[in-house]
Protein backbone atom coordinates (compact mmCIF):
# COMPACT_ATOMS: atom_id res chain seq x y z
CA UNK A 1 0.00 0.00 0.00
CA UNK A 2 1.37 3.35 -0.81
CA UNK A 3 1.93 5.65 1.84
CA UNK A 4 -0.36 8.85 1.70
CA UNK A 5 -1.62 11.93 4.03
CA UNK A 6 -5.14 12.53 3.61
CA UNK A 7 -5.94 16.32 4.55
CA UNK A 8 -9.39 16.78 6.30
CA UNK A 9 -11.76 20.13 6.51
CA UNK A 10 -13.84 22.32 5.20
CA UNK A 11 -12.05 23.92 2.36
CA UNK A 12 -12.42 22.08 -1.16
CA UNK A 13 -8.58 22.18 -1.10
CA UNK A 14 -8.37 18.75 0.98
CA UNK A 15 -8.96 15.39 0.39
CA UNK A 16 -11.67 14.68 2.82
CA UNK A 17 -14.51 17.58 2.82
CA UNK A 18 -16.43 18.46 5.58
CA UNK A 19 -18.50 20.88 4.98
CA UNK A 20 -19.47 22.56 8.40
CA UNK A 21 -19.34 25.64 10.38
CA UNK A 22 -17.34 23.76 13.52
CA UNK A 23 -15.23 22.17 11.02
CA UNK A 24 -11.90 24.42 10.46
CA UNK A 25 -10.88 24.95 6.78
CA UNK A 26 -7.65 22.72 7.30
CA UNK A 27 -8.80 20.51 10.22
CA UNK A 28 -6.93 17.09 10.84
CA UNK A 29 -4.74 15.00 8.31
CA UNK A 30 -4.52 11.10 8.56
CA UNK A 31 -1.05 9.83 7.54
CA UNK A 32 -1.44 6.17 5.83
CA UNK A 33 1.83 4.22 6.03
CA UNK A 34 3.05 1.79 3.93
CA UNK A 35 1.88 -0.92 5.93
CA UNK A 36 -1.77 0.22 5.87
CA UNK A 37 -1.18 1.94 9.29
CA UNK A 38 -3.35 5.36 9.98
CA UNK A 39 -2.41 8.21 12.48
CA UNK A 40 -4.52 11.18 13.20
CA UNK A 41 -3.66 14.56 13.67
CA UNK A 42 -5.35 17.65 14.78
CA UNK A 43 -4.05 20.71 13.19
CA UNK A 44 -4.50 22.71 16.08
CA UNK A 45 -8.47 23.85 15.86
CA UNK A 46 -10.67 25.56 18.07
CA UNK A 47 -12.91 23.12 18.40
CA UNK A 48 -10.90 19.66 18.03
CA UNK A 49 -10.96 16.33 17.19
CA UNK A 50 -12.23 13.19 19.15
CA UNK A 51 -11.59 9.33 19.01
CA UNK A 52 -14.05 7.86 21.05
CA UNK A 53 -15.29 10.66 22.94
CA UNK A 54 -11.56 12.10 24.25
CA UNK A 55 -10.16 15.03 22.40
CA UNK A 56 -6.48 14.48 20.44
CA UNK A 57 -3.91 16.29 21.87
CA UNK A 58 -1.13 14.57 19.66
CA UNK A 59 -0.89 12.23 16.87
CA UNK A 60 -3.06 8.96 17.40
CA UNK A 61 -2.34 5.67 16.10
CA UNK A 62 -6.40 5.19 14.70
CA UNK A 63 -8.01 1.16 15.17
CA UNK A 64 -10.50 0.27 12.55
CA UNK A 65 -13.45 0.42 14.95
CA UNK A 66 -12.29 3.79 16.04
CA UNK A 67 -14.97 6.68 15.73
CA UNK A 68 -13.61 9.96 14.66
CA UNK A 69 -15.30 13.21 15.10
CA UNK A 70 -14.28 16.64 14.16
CA UNK A 71 -15.37 20.32 15.57
CA UNK A 72 -19.32 20.29 17.02
CA UNK A 73 -20.24 16.37 16.27
CA UNK A 74 -19.53 15.72 12.97
CA UNK A 75 -18.58 12.25 12.42
CA UNK A 76 -15.37 11.01 10.05
CA UNK A 77 -16.03 7.86 8.09
CA UNK A 78 -12.67 7.77 8.19
CA UNK A 79 -12.66 4.12 7.09
CA UNK A 80 -14.47 4.24 3.84
CA UNK A 81 -12.59 7.44 3.01
CA UNK A 82 -8.92 6.26 3.89
CA UNK A 83 -8.96 2.61 3.47
CA UNK A 84 -12.11 2.06 0.91
CA UNK A 85 -13.73 0.04 3.81
CA UNK A 86 -17.24 0.89 4.99
CA UNK A 87 -18.14 -0.14 8.78
CA UNK A 88 -21.99 -0.72 8.79
CA UNK A 89 -23.20 1.03 12.27
CA UNK A 90 -26.26 -0.87 12.15
CA UNK A 91 -24.86 -4.34 11.64
CA UNK A 92 -21.48 -3.78 13.05
CA UNK A 93 -20.13 -5.78 9.96
CA UNK A 94 -17.86 -4.78 7.88
CA UNK A 95 -18.23 -4.05 4.08
CA UNK A 96 -15.55 -4.20 1.36
CA UNK A 97 -16.27 -2.08 -1.58
CA UNK A 98 -18.32 -3.61 -4.45
CA UNK A 99 -15.12 -4.38 -6.45
CA UNK A 100 -13.76 -6.27 -3.46
CA UNK A 101 -16.72 -8.40 -3.13
CA UNK A 102 -16.70 -9.49 -6.67
CA UNK A 103 -13.40 -10.41 -6.85
CA UNK A 104 -13.81 -12.14 -3.81
CA UNK A 105 -16.59 -14.07 -4.84
CA UNK A 106 -14.63 -15.07 -8.03
CA UNK A 107 -12.29 -16.04 -6.33
CA UNK A 108 -14.50 -18.39 -3.97
CA UNK A 109 -16.41 -19.94 -7.24
CA UNK A 110 -12.79 -21.26 -8.50
CA UNK A 111 -11.46 -22.82 -5.17
CA UNK A 112 -14.90 -24.37 -5.06
CA UNK A 113 -14.77 -25.88 -8.84
CA UNK A 114 -11.27 -26.84 -8.50
CA UNK A 115 -11.96 -28.32 -5.36
CA UNK A 116 -15.06 -30.13 -6.45
CA UNK A 117 -13.09 -31.72 -10.01
CA UNK A 118 -10.28 -32.79 -7.61
CA UNK A 119 -13.15 -34.65 -5.84
CA UNK A 120 -14.53 -36.17 -8.74
CA UNK A 121 -11.46 -37.74 -10.51
CA UNK A 122 -9.95 -39.16 -6.54
CA UNK A 123 -13.91 -40.71 -6.87
CA UNK A 124 -13.67 -41.75 -10.27
CA UNK A 125 -10.60 -43.58 -9.48
CA UNK A 126 -11.66 -45.75 -6.68
CA UNK A 127 -14.74 -46.92 -8.86
CA UNK A 128 -12.59 -48.10 -11.87
CA UNK A 129 -9.84 -49.80 -9.51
Amino acid sequence: MEAKIFLIGRDEENDIVVPHITVSRFHAQIFRNENGECFLSDLSTPYGTFVNGEKITSDIKLKFHDRVFLGDDQSLNWTEQVLGIRYDDLTNKVNISPKKSYFNLVVLLFVLALIMSVSIYILTLGIFN
